[in-house]
């Protein structure tokens, strides 16, 4: 072969590779003998870049060469055990503390727990000045169960993290989280804290580190930071982490207003407090809260759009499209608030506008969503055939886009009162996708409007025994059973199930209401149906709540209730149902 096929040779992949390393390994170790020109400007850029370490010189013997190259080289190859041991024997043999720290975090790799620790402790030697090694050190010997031996090198590192310690701490609790016995992790942070009084940092790590399984030692902590720092709102968010996730909702309540009361700037707090209120369904509070935000962040697209949804669950219309536009006008690509300003205009008999929303929806993820809700006003407004001849005309890419076109078009026919075509279609639609569980649940609910209870309760069944916790299914049956039936006690089973699976679901509370009026049991049914109501204006629940009002004796207080909900909702079928029935 000759000079030029050589030198092609060397340039072959698996020699570059060789090569790549090699002058890592040069620009890593540093060695003597090296003139200046031999060393590449990366390899300058990289020591450069090193804090002020101090570094000893190595000489570039054969066997360090080997051991580095032999671990980079297994590590690529996915051996971690043989790269971890030649790294170490490199580690060892240089003492450079960059090798030794890269030994100690390939040894945890491995999972070769002694290693790791005898590669920290050199590394310590080496950098003793420097709080990596000593939290490295402490954290492998705390998961070991070393804590004496890991409290010590925690100390070190506080002390040299004096400068910072809120960090420094949150580091430390981060570590012992991973430390299989809690209560020595505790144990130990608690020493460090007691070295620290006074540094609200150091009470609020023990409070993450002990959290909600040990919640007595967290709440304390958390309630010591915030004596040393009042206003300290990463300590106050945490606290109603706490109280939430351990559903002790009437605390959290109490203590998030009271700080955000005496801290109105607090828009994180105030942000997740509302988000609390969510979930608990208490939609109005939440709703006040995302006004505050947006009152003091009018920027906040997120906080506008917020703000505009739940002024739709709560039926302030015109609120909800001041907000809803003032997120668009901040995020002029936010399709979903077009969808929404969609939504609202069909709520408030504006199909034509509520078309136009629609068509301007340009998003590809929300095109097809925008030309269903299009039929959905289309229906409307009157063309009922109009949207009919529309949903035919689209073309879904997936099961999914299918489903909800078959969805589309019963409730079209069901709000056009034509049930009967509306139980054909859907009889179609199963007999296409027979075990689709969206298809099975509006089935149901249509032949309980239609006094099929058999059907209702076949669906709704098979839907149960695809997802048994179904929430929304488990009320749906429960609700018709006591409704149209007199299995009051196996609607009660249903809509407590249902109940303990969403526990604040206004639709739920109104059935569970429902189920215990119907048992004949009216004091208990007042203390659902007026709950259901404080959570959702919704006509259906006035409906339900005034009946037993009335029925209880306190006709006026009924009158109130109806009246308000024909306020909001004056063609709800179910309300003009109820006033006809007992004409007040």
């Amino acid at each position: 072969m000759d000079e030029t096929n050589k030198g092609r040779s060397l340039l072959a992949p698996q020699y570059l590779k060789i090569w790549i390393m090699v002058l890592a390994v040069l620009a890593l170790v540093g060695c003597t003998g090296l003139s200046k020109t031999a060393t590449t400007k990366q390899a300058q850029h990289k020591q450069g870049s090193e804090t002020q370490r101090k570094l000893p010189k190595v000489e570039l013997s054969k066997s360090l060469v080997y051991e580095i190259l032999l671990g980079e080289i297994a590590r690529q190859r996915n051996q971690p055990e043989i790269a971890a041991q030649a790294i170490m024997r490199a580690a060892q043999e240089s003492r450079d503390p960059r090798l030794v720290e890269r030994a100690a975090r390939l040894a945890v790799f491995a999972k070769r727990q002694d290693d790791a620790i005898k590669a920290a402790h050199l590394w310590v030697e080496l950098e003793p000045d420097s709080p990596q090694p000593h939290e490295t050190l402490g954290a492998l010997l705390a998961v070991k169960g070393l804590m004496d031996e890991a409290s010590s090198e925690f100390h070190v590192f506080l002390k040299l993290h004096g400068d910072n310690l809120q960090r420094a701490f949150r580091r430390i609790s981060k570590v012992l989280r991973q430390t299989p016995d809690r209560g020595a992790a505790i144990g130990l942070m608690q020493s460090l804290v007691s070295l620290h009084p006074k540094e609200a940092a150091a009470h609020l790590a023990l409070a993450r580190l002990a959290g909600v399984d040990v919640y007595k030692v967290a709440i304390a902590a958390v309630n010591y930071s915030l004596v040393l720092r009042p206003d300290w709102e990463t300590a106050a968010l945490y606290k109603s982490h706490l109280l939430l996730a351990t559903k002790r909702f009437t605390e959290y309540r109490q203590f998030s207003q009271t700080y955000l009361d005496d801290n109105p700037s607090a828009n994180r707090l105030r942000v997740y407090f509302a988000r609390g209120l969510l979930d608990q369904g208490d939609h109005e509070a939440a709703l006040k809260q995302f006004k505050e935000v947006v009152a003091q962040t009018p920027k906040d697209g997120d906080a506008a759009f917020a703000v505009g949804l739940l002024s739709i669950q709560t039926k302030e219309y015109e609120d909800a499209e001041t907000y809803l536009k003032q997120a668009l006008k901040i995020s002029p690509a936010n399709d979903q608030a077009r969808l929404y300003l969609g939504q609202l205009a069909i709520e408030r008999k504006h199909y034509k506008e509520a078309i136009n929303w629609y068509q301007s929806v340009e998003s590809s993820q929300l095109r097809f969503e925008a030309q269903l809700r299009s039929a959905l006003a289309m229906a409307g407004g009157g063309d009922v055939d109009g949207a009919d001849k529309h949903l035919d005309g689209l073309e879904p890419t997936s099961e999914k886009q299918r489903v909800n076109r078959y969805l589309t078009k019963e409730q079209i026919l069901r709000e056009a009162g034509r049930l009967d075509e509306a139980m054909a279609f859907m009889n179609e639609a199963l007999h296409e996708l027979p075990e689709n569980k969206d298809l099975l649940y509006a089935r149901a609910l249509l032949a309980a409007q239609l006094n099929m209870i058999a059907v209702h309760e076949q669906d709704m069944r098979r839907v149960l025994a695809k997802d048994p916790k179904n929430a929304n299914a488990l009320n749906a049956l429960g609700y018709t059973l006591a409704d149209q039936t007199d299995r009051y006690k196996e609607a009660y089973d249903l809509v407590e199930k249902a109940l303990k699976l969403k526990p604040g679901d206004p639709y739920i509370l109104d059935s569970m209401g429902w189920v215990q009026y119907r048992l004949g049991k009216n004091d208990e049914a007042l203390k659902y149906l007026r709950l259901a109501l404080t959570k959702r204006r919704d006509a259906e629940i006035a409906a339900h709540l005034g009946e037993v009002l009335w029925v209880t004796g306190d006709k006026d207080a009924a009158r109130s209730v109806w009246d308000r909900a024909l306020k909001d909702s004056p063609d709800n079928d179910v309300l003009k149902g109820t006033l006809k029935k007992f004409n007040p």
